[in-house]
Parts: structure tokens; sequence; C-alpha cells
């Protein structure tokens, strides 16, 4: 099994819209109020919603559910059919709303049987208030009938902190793995056993007993299975990828054209170094900047590949061989494309260097004028917390453009689809001795998956009424102390994707097409449910070697020939013998 987006090449993204779980980065909490997706960025200059002046009284400490009481269920509510709703119009595009739904319970009883719960969670936000100050933290013990103990770690601490807990062998009950955040080492744990299988419980009759999550879709399943196991629970994401958006203020204050083929694109990127458009009468704006870590990390724009069709990872060929991107003429092109640019300036300077966060500041600063992550950032200015909102709070002029890879790049254009996940949640083989503990954290995390339009859903989202958020023209809205209250307490699970934007519901609409037109022209990582040993023992260090040898080369220090050596030395370390033992897999 290969799971190769990143946080930020994704979708960051199953994110929540206040309300909608969507792709906004893949890196915001999956939940409907907070949009970010992002790690720490350049605070919006205008404040959140203030806390009400005065709150009710603190609730008493969570109180568990005795272990002799009967287990709670999930009720099988369907997604709300309210009025506004808006159908997807096809497979892994998501539904629309554009009306808050009447709220129905989705779940009967509390899935916990007492006692503690440790949870090791990633996070984008900043850590929530302490339990005892923490209304939302309280009601939610009591909703899941434990003690709820979350190892809550920023992201960029991620893979250290994951690599430490797998090393000590005593791990939590609940453990969120995601690879592609700096944690390739999880596989070896994967492959050594460290983890249930989990198979048995999520196939068939089984599953039933879970009803939210026997709604997520086979592909999401499929697609995170390691070694044709189910050792986690996928967290749900948009299946469609992300695109590029650029400053359309910028364009029309430099009198440029929007870009409709790779050239026009060139000029226009380095128009934006070359050029004033923010009129501050300073060198001070570049094109793009850079956060990947990888053979495309000085692509995570998504312009370059995407646009020449390169292949995500592999390509098979008729007879059944494998092609990795590396080997394509298009990912040559794309090197080349990146190179020119960095050449002639498009390329923040600090590029080589720049962490996601970095790169997002810059684009919400105005120093660079294009970027890519969770496409939840992008709706709509009006939705508070996202890049849009924030960039439109530094300038309320700025105006932000799609680029489609068919703008520029025409038919061959593509993107990359997402597993339709985030991410997944296992449970540690010492846990999964004992049948009656993994059915009980097996339903917490039904709980955690709630319905669009169910009364767990708004709980999640938005916490309590009075307390966490306040409602206006009959929109919810967390307030501060909602979202401090709320943070990342429970990433490591959602519902499906929903899109609903109550303060901007006119955005629904054009946000499901725009996922639908991503979709159209999106591709799989045919590697994703394949098992290769070297693949797991040498993707890390293959990957370090492909951006060191891609920063070479689109820097200036190596010429595009160099390309040839990093293919036959990526062969020869370990590129080959995966490929083979892909294709083995493949056949069967």
């Amino acid at each position: 099994m290969a799971m190769r987006h990143s946080r930020r090449a994704l979708l960051r993204t199953t994110l929540g819209l206040t309300g909608i779980t969507s792709l906004l980065a893949a890196c915001a909490p999956a939940t409907p109020a907070s949009p970010t997706s992002a790690p720490v960025a350049p605070k919006p200059t205008s404040a959140p919603p203030p806390a009400p002046t005065t709150l009710p009284t603190p609730a008493p400490p969570a109180a568990t559910a005795p272990a002799t009481a009967p287990p709670g269920g999930s009720l099988g509510t369907p997604t709300a059919l309210a009025e506004g709703k808006l159908p997807s119009p096809a497979v892994g595009v998501p539904d629309g709303f554009t009306m808050m739904p009447k709220l129905l319970k989705s779940y009967d009883g509390k899935p916990g049987r007492g006692g503690k719960v440790t949870v090791f969670t990633i996070a984008y936000q900043p850590p929530p208030v302490p339990r005892d100050q923490n209304q939302m933290w309280q009601e939610l013990e009591k909703r899941l009938g434990v003690t709820w103990e979350p190892i809550i770690t920023p992201q960029p601490e991620y893979g250290n902190k994951s690599a430490a807990l797998i090393a000590g062998g005593n791990l939590p009950d609940l453990f969120y793995l995601n690879p592609g955040q700096n944690a390739a080492p999880q596989y070896k744990a994967m492959d050594q056993g460290a983890f249930t299988d989990l198979t048995a419980y999520l196939t068939g009759e089984a599953l039933k007993a879970y009803k939210n999550l026997s709604t997520f879709p086979d592909y999401m399943w499929n697609n995170v299975k390691f070694k044709n196991k189910i050792i986690g629970v996928p967290k749900p994401l948009q299946r469609n990828g992300n695109i590029a958006f650029y400053r359309g203020d910028w364009v029309k204050k430099l009198g440029l054209d929007a870009p409709k083929s790779m050239d026009v694109l060139h000029d226009l990127l380095v128009a934006f170094a070359r050029g004033d458009p923010t009129g501050s009468g300073q060198k001070d704006t570049w094109g793009l900047g850079r956060y990947g870590t990888d053979w495309g990390g000085w692509d995570s724009t998504l312009i370059a590949f995407n646009m020449f069709g390169t292949p995500f990872n592999w390509r098979k060929n008729p007879d059944g061989t494998l092609t990795h991107q590396i080997e394509t003429d298009e990912f040559r092109m794309g090197i080349d494309f990146l190179r020119r640019l960095y050449a002639d300036g498009a390329f923040h300077p600090d590029s080589a260097g720049m962490t996601f966060a970095q790169c997002q500041g810059a684009f919400i600063g105005g120093k660079i004028g294009a970027h890519s992550e969770g496409l939840g950032n992008f709706y709509s200015p009006t939705i508070a917390s996202t890049v849009y909102f924030k960039m439109r709070q530094a300038d309320p002029n700025a105006e932000l453009v799609g680029l489609y890879p068919t703008q520029a790049g025409g038919a061959k254009g593509v993107t990359r689809n997402t597993q339709g996940s985030f991410g997944y949640t296992a449970i540690p083989a010492a846990v999964g001795k004992d049948e009656e503990r993994v059915k009980e954290l097996l339903r917490i995390l039904d709980y955690l998956a709630p319905p669009f339009g169910s009364e767990e859903w708004f709980f999640l989202g938005y916490g309590i009424e009075g307390v966490d958020h306040q409602v206006t023209n009959g929109v919810p809205v967390l307030n501060e102390r909602g979202i401090s209250e709320r943070g990342d307490l429970t990433y490591i699970m959602a519902g499906l994707p929903t899109l609903f934007i109550p303060q901007a519901p006119d955005a629904v609409a054009p946000a499901q097409k725009m996922a639908h037109e991503i979709l159209k022209i999106g591709i799989d990582d045919l590697s994703w449910p394949l098992y290769s040993a070297t693949d797991i023992a040498k993707r890390a260090e293959l990957n370090q070697f492909g951006f060191d040898s891609m920063t070479a080369i689109i820097t200036g220090r190596q010429p595009l020939s160099a390309l040839d050596d990093a293919i036959k030395e990526w062969k020869s370390r370990g590129g080959e013998q995966t490929r083979k033992e892909f294709e083995q897999a493949l056949a069967g």
C-alpha cells in the first residue's frame, strides 16, 4: 500500500468549512466550522467573533458510562434531506447544502464502556484549552462515555513523535497513521505487525454494526489497505485533488492575460517577480514558493507536472510493466519548466528551505502570487479562517483565480486524486487482543463520523450553544472560545465530506462544480493498494535523494541532463527493485 499525498499536496484536506467536511487541506480539522487547513499562519487583521460576555456555569467533570452499560450505536440516520440540497453529480463529489437542516439524532446511547481512551493525533491548530476549563471536552467525554486522553502533536513534530511512540512500544489505544506527514517509518511498523488487522471487523456483515463507517465508499477502504488488510479506519477526504490559485488582481494590475499556454504562464509568474503588482515601489514579490520534500517537491503549486500530464508516481504500460514518473518525458518537461522559472527569478529566494507555513504565510501576506493547498481554502473570501479570508483581511482588493491544468496545459492536463481519505486510525496489536475493546474503540470512531445534519455532527463542529458558538440569522458561528476549545480534539475521524458554507451559501454550487471539474481529469496512484517491502524500507531515503537531486537541477547547480544520472542512482538504490515488487503485486 502506498500513501503518497502530503497534507499539503492534498488535500491537508478532510476539512470542515463551517459545516462542510471538505478538502481544505488535508490539514485542517474535519469539522464544520474552521476551514483553515494549515499550520500556524499570519493572523487576520480583524479578530474572530468575540466570545459571549457571560458564559454558563462550567459543567462538572465528565462522567463516563459505567462498565456494565449496554454499548451505544449509530442509528443509520441518512444524510439530511434538507431543502437546498445539491445532490452529488458524480461518485466522489460531495453533496452540497445551502441551508441549515433540521438536526436529527444519529446515535443511540454512548459508545464507551467507561475508563480511559488514549489517542495519538496530528494537529494543525493550536492546542485546545485544558479539559478542566474546556466545556466542549467535558461534554465530549459525557457523550463518548470515556475519559478522552489525546496526545495532540503539531504537524512539524508528528513524524518524530510517531517514531518515538513506536520505538517505545507502549502505543495509545487509537493511533492516527499518516506516513505522508514525515512519518514513513510507520510503514515498517505496519509491516512488523504493530497494529491490529481490522478486516474481520470492518467488512461484510460485521461492518453493519458501525452504521456511520459503513457509509464510507469502497474506494476509501481499498486505497488504504496494507498487504490487502484493513489496518485502520480512513478519515474521509474529498476525492478530488487540488489546483493552483493565483492573484487575479495582480494580473489586472500588470496588464497581463490569463495563462492559456505554458509559455504565457511562465511569463505571468516571472512578471509577478519582476513587476510591481502591489504598487509598493519595491522588488518584494515573486511568482511562487515551495514546500514539498520529494521528487516533485518544487512543484507544490501543482502547475508543472499536472499541466504536462505527468503520471501519478507510476504508469502501467500495455505489457503490464511499470514506468516511474521520473522516467517519463512529461516529468522531464516539468523539471525543465521549473528550472526556467527559477532562472528567471519567479521563485521566492527562500524557496529551497521553505516550510509549508512559511509558503502559506508568503501567499497570504502578498509576497508570492501563486499557491496550492486544500481546495476549501479558496471557495470564498467570506469564510473565516481560510487562506482566502486571511488574504482579503490583509488586502481588501485581493482576488484569487483557480488555474485548471487544462487551461495552460491543454488536453494533456491532469489532476491528482486523493485516496478519499487523509490518514487512518489504527488500533495497536496489544490492544487488539481484547475483542470487546476493539469493538468499543470502533464504536467511538463510528460516533466521530456522524452524517451531515445530525445532532452529533453539529456538536462536533460547533460545540455548545452560548459557550462555543452563537446562532445569528439561523447560522451557527464559532466564537473565539469555541475555536480554542475545539482545536484538533477529535481530528482523527470525520463523517463523509459535504459542502455546506453557511456564511456564503452562494459559494456551494460553484464549489461543487469546481470539485467535479477537477475530478473529471483526476488520476490515481495505482500503487496505493500495492505492497513492496523495498518501497517501505527505502521510500524516505529515495524521496530525500529525489528532492536533493531536483533541487540541484532546478536551482541551476546541475544541468537538466543530470536527471539521467539521478534516475540511474534511484534504480540502483531501490527504485528498480520497488518496480519489480509492484509489478508482481499487480500481476496477482
